[in-house]
């Protein structure tokens, strides 16, 4: 089965720790959603986040969480088969002292597998700007037969 892309989502909020964002349509049952969090703090950065499908906790987990500086992070959530018919996604940010700033991105992926679909994952800081060039690092070999790639 192919991987598609059912829909996406993105939105902001520049003071506050929630960002709920409305999906256009209901989730497919079985699909994967992955969530895609950049937040700027004013004193220090959040630690996390917790994320929840339709005003339930859904089965969220961190793969990847990167702080640029005291005051930024970024990092991706992936719940693997998701309950259908869910229409939104709720974010707080935990830990840190604010306000805080953030952006998100939701992707709804269809024919992820609904369990272990995350194989590898890679991150970067960049520490200074402006830069001419970036590299995600050295990514490993990946090990399922068919791929979707997110970054933030």
């Amino acid at each position: 089965m192919a991987i598609t892309l059912v829909q996406t989502q993105s939105g902001t909020q520049s003071s506050g720790t929630g960002l709920t964002l409305p999906l256009g349509s209901g989730t497919g049952a079985g699909n994967c959603l992955v969530v895609a969090i950049a937040a700027i703090g004013n004193t220090t950065n959040p630690t996390g986040a917790t994320i929840t499908l339709g005003g339930v906790a859904g089965n969220f987990s961190n793969r990847i969480l990167e702080t640029a500086s005291g005051t930024c992070e970024s990092g991706i959530w992936v719940c693997e088969n998701v309950a259908g018919g869910q229409t939104s996604v709720a974010i707080t940010l935990t830990g840190g002292t604010g306000p805080f700033g953030m952006f998100a991105y939701v992707y709804e992926f269809a024919g992820v597998a609904t369990a272990s679909a995350v194989d590898k994952t890679a991150g970067s800081l960049i520490t200074s700007s402006p830069v001419a060039t970036f590299t995600s690092t050295a990514t490993a070999t990946t090990t399922k037969a068919i791929e979707a790639w997110v970054g933030i």
